[in-house]
């Protein structure tokens, strides 16, 4: 899953997406790596999901069924985690901290709170362990 948000964002950007169709991102009778993928990319603070599935696997219905199931459940797990007092972090959402899930419980601030945790930098961990 790829996310682009803020890749194209900054004013004189060297590339930003266009609002114009790229077409079919392969041919429809190439051969696919598996009979049902589901790709995903974050922009604009939206998530894409498009669907790619083998008809002589699936059928077209069984697919639309099955994704429109996959967006009640994320609806329903973002309507959980955005309850007041449910919000928590895990090390996927901090994939540079390196940090396990009881160094993040132990935080001394709410998760609400806590936007990007990065890496000492050289410099930093020099001052911090000398």
């Amino acid at each position: 899953m790829g996310q682009f948000d803020g890749s194209f964002d900054a004013q004189g950007a060297l590339f930003t997406p266009s609002a114009d169709s790229s077409g079919a991102s392969q041919s429809a009778d190439a051969p696919l790596a598996a009979p049902l993928s589901i790709n995903g990319q974050v922009y604009g603070g939206q998530l894409r999901l498009s669907w790619t599935f083998s008809g002589a696997v699936f059928e077209r219905d069984t697919v639309q069924r099955l994704a429109d199931e996959y967006a009640v459940e994320l609806q329903q797990l973002i309507a959980h985690c955005i309850t007041e007092g449910v919000a928590g972090v895990t090390p996927s959402d901090f994939p540079l901290a390196r940090l396990t899930q009881s160094q993040l419980s132990r935080l001394p601030m709410p998760a609400a709170q806590i936007e990007d945790i990065y890496p000492l930098a050289p410099m930093q961990q020099g001052m911090l362990f000398h």
